[in-house]
């Protein structure tokens, strides 16, 4: 991770990309799990939501610190 400022521009684009990223694999791993075992699908779909709040969560601080 490059140290810079978080109100530059590259620095909000990367985090943006990154948050894509995570966002993309907790939802393609979950619908890879749910596959697997489809009558595990409470016990899969209600946590991938709430990480998935959590992360963009942590976005909307960022924008709110720069």
């Amino acid at each position: 991770i490059r140290n810079c400022d978080w109100r530059s521009d590259v620095c909000s684009s990367d985090l943006i990309v990154g948050i894509g990223i995570g966002v993309g694999r907790i939802g393609g791993s979950a619908t890879e799990a749910i596959a697997r075992q489809p009558e595990a699908y409470g016990q899969i779909f209600t946590p991938m939501i709430i990480t998935a709040a959590m992360v963009e969560g942590a976005d909307l601080v960022r924008q709110e610190i720069s």
